[in-house]
């Protein structure tokens, strides 16, 4: 195996890849005529002490210590990294955070960003950035003949020179209702059909347990056989269960080594679903029987239910502004569709075993059962669940290009089909993304991992990966297919079974039989564990009892939110100087839980202290709402004694806006915090968010101590 890492340029090590993007760093830094030796002496430091622990990319590394974190070779502040990093938040965030780039343009700051790292919502408009930066664009080589610092940026005003704004933010602006399905009937039945039949390919299994049920059924004809059955997987169910309570009680095989107890919670995991199953058997033979006297209640009870969903459908749809009758209604949905499933097997079962079919086709029956089964081994998960239908709305919205026709008109068109691995090379000046995502691995064997739920893996030009699992290069993982459509949606993949340290087991379970998923399961980067042949049904499992890890051959990947919601962590792994933060998630109570969250991890992973200056200033009047500021200074105390600064801004409002934001504030007190479960914004939501951002986008750099500290080593060539 170790020829197949050296032939794909695998890297278990963090340094590495940061060599890499040194390199790119430096590039970009002399294309937009910003001083480069930093970044020269930082790569040649970090090269030297590569080359003399004898560990770069091509070395043999023992398996004992090929996961150990690397501490010896980290990176230096004295490189003078500037971080932009744009939070979760759905399209509050990203319609917030496109505002914020453009006052930012205007101040002729973006040019000293060397890293954009992105997370969720902020990753829709850092992922349509770097699409309208793609170097085949017609937008940029309409860009290069535009004098002034913000030649390269695709959302710049030109109201100066044209009575309407560019084409790609009025783009933007009429997609800000992307989930909505719009249009022809066949894009209500493409949604309606893709959760549809998922939902029964999902079930599969269940499906051919209910006919095998029934073959049982049919050889003890009569209620007395289908209650002696049911009575016999009641009892093998709790049998089992109770094996594995007593073994574990009696501290069975005290001296067992770490190899021999791995064994045996692989034994204790099949035997629990061997009672699982048999349980599920017994409740589904049981629901049947009494089917008919519970038809009446239950009939009633899942048509108001049914009708709930449906008003919680259109109330969605149509963007309510009753949070309290939408919270009612979300309810009402989750408990009817954890009622339905049951019922319908149960059902299934009952006209089934109520017709002559298994008295004459017994066999044939069984035969489907098993073909069913044999199916289910060869059905995709991604393509069954709803991540390629949010994909691809999203994808629409965000992921474009500016093109011109053969009559010389510019369109906006869909750059779906852009690859990761081809991202803009420095030509013009773009920043270095990182698109981070949460590695859900609840089952791994490291506690430390297993505690949190979930590791950082990232995206980006260069690399795919993360600390648990080693770096792929992006040219060499999924043979440089992966999309930055995909990387984006993943990375926004909120609604998924498994979310970090916050997954509810109930919920998980619930959210993967619904085939309620947005998250994806992509090919782990290290090679040692990647594996020929898919079998499907195993991972669902793995899903559905929370046992995912780090060395499984396919990863799950959800909303990188669901580790780390500001993406500020990425940038202090690489130890930026100076680092501008976005956090436009939805706090209406101004808790800061994600600015404690990433307190927490830096200080624990990296030994990084990030000491804030006040507060307060943060803290909203009781009275009016509003805050003193939009943003405080923070001091980054890296271990090595050497400090940065972060510019820690949160979407607030101060009561000196616009009036059109204080109106559209009077009649929305949420504002700018609304749930971020509303993905439909109108014309006045898109722009009250797209405006707040850009004034405070402007106000950030109108103070000279933080131009300064922003220009300090970044001495401009020309």
């Amino acid at each position: 195996m170790q020829n197949l890492k050296e032939k794909s340029g695998f890297t278990p090590r963090f340094y590495n890849v940061f060599l890499a993007e040194l390199v790119y760093l430096q590039k970009r830094r002399e294309q937009v005529d910003l001083d480069s030796q930093q970044v020269s002496h930082e790569h040649e430091r970090l090269a030297q002490l590569a080359e003399k622990s004898k560990k770069s990319v091509t070395s043999e590394i023992p398996d004992s210590e090929r996961k150990t974190p690397q501490t010896d070779i980290r990176p230096d502040s004295d490189a003078g990294l500037v971080g932009l990093a744009l939070s979760g938040g759905g399209i509050r965030s990203a319609t917030f955070n496109l505002g914020l780039l453009q006052g930012m343009a205007r101040k002729g700051v973006l040019r000293f960003c060397d890293y954009l790292s992105t997370v969720s919502g902020g990753g829709y408009i850092g992922s349509c950035f770097s699409s309208l930066l793609d170097n085949q664009s017609a937008a940029v080589q309409d860009m290069r003949d535009e004098d002034g610092k913000e030649k390269h940026f695709p959302f710049r005003f030109e109201r100066a020179k044209k009575p309407d704004e560019r084409k790609e933010v009025k783009y933007l602006r009429e997609h800000g209702n992307y989930l909505a399905v719009k249009g022809s009937l066949s894009d209500y039945a493409r949604m309606i059909g893709t959760y549809l039949s998922g939902l029964v390919l999902t079930n599969l299994v269940s499906i051919a347990l209910v006919i095998l049920l029934g073959c049982c059924i049919s050889l003890i004809p009569g209620w007395e056989g289908a209650r002696m059955i049911m009575k016999s997987c009641f009892w093998i169910s709790l049998f089992s269960l109770l094996m594995v309570v007593a073994i574990r009680g009696a501290g069975a095989f005290p001296e067992i080594g770490f190899a021999g107890r791995e064994r045996l919670r692989s034994i204790y995991g099949a035997i629990v679903i061997v009672s699982l199953l048999f349980g599920l058997s017994a409740w589904i033979i049981y629901l049947s029987i009494h089917l008919q006297s519970i038809a009446a209640p239950a009939k009633d009870i899942l048509g108001g239910l049914s009708i709930a969903s449906v008003l919680g459908l259109v109330v969605g749809l149509f963007n309510s502004q009753s949070k309290r009758l939408q919270g009612v209604l979300k309810v009402a949905l989750r408990f009817g569709q954890i009622a339905v499933i049951p019922v319908l097997l149960a059902w299934l079962l009952r006209v089934l075993w109520a017709t002559d079919i298994f008295e004459d086709h017994t066999f044939k029956i069984f035969i489907v059962a098993l073909v069913l089964l044999f199916v289910s081994l060869f059905l995709n998960t991604n393509r069954i669940s709803l991540h390629n239908f949010y994909r691809d709305r999203l994808s629409k919205a965000y992921v474009i290009k500016r093109v011109k026709t053969e009559n010389e008109l510019d369109v906006i068109e869909s750059n779906d089909a852009f690859r990761l691995s081809r991202l803009h090379d420095c030509e013009n000046g773009a920043p270095y993304h990182l698109i981070n995502t949460s590695l859900n691995v609840p089952g791994s064997a490291d506690r430390y991992l297993r505690g949190r739920g979930a590791d950082f893996f990232f995206f980006s030009k260069l690399f795919i990966g993360s600390e648990s699992t080693g770096y792929m290069p992006s040219i060499s993982y999924q043979k440089g297919k992966t999309l930055l459509a995909t990387a984006m949606a993943i990375s926004g993949a909120a609604a998924s079974p498994q979310m970090g340290s916050s997954t509810n087991p109930i919920l998980r379970f619930v959210m993967t039989l619904l085939n309620i998923r947005l998250n994806r399961w992509m090919p782990n980067p290290d090679p040692d564990y990647r594996s020929k042949i898919k079998v499907w049904p195993y991972y669902f499992v793995k899903e559905i009892l929370g046992k995912t890890k780090e060395t499984d051959g396919l990863l799950n990947l959800s909303d990188g939110g669901h580790h780390e919601n500001l993406g500020i962590y990425p940038l202090l792994k690489r130890r930026c100087k100076f680092i501008i933060a976005s956090d436009a998630a939805a706090d209406p109570n101004f808790a800061m839980n994600d600015l404690a969250n990433l307190q927490r991890k830096a200080r624990i992973d990296l030994g990084v202290d990030i000491k804030m200056e006040d507060m307060e200033l943060l803290r909203p009047d009781p009275e009016t709402a509003n805050t003193a500021k939009h943003y405080v200074k923070a001091a980054i105390l890296y271990p090595d004694g050497k400090e940065g600064v972060l510019l820690y801004v949160k979407s607030s409002l101060t009561g000196d806006e616009p009036e059109d934001l204080l109106a559209y504030r009077r009649k929305n007190p949420d504002f700018p915090d609304q749930t971020t479960a509303d993905q439909f914004f109108d014309e006045a939501q898109f722009e009250s968010y797209r405006k707040l951002g850009e004034l405070i986008g402007r106000e950030l750099f109108a103070e000279k101590d933080i131009l300064e500290k922003l220009r300090e080593g970044r001495v401009e060539t020309s």
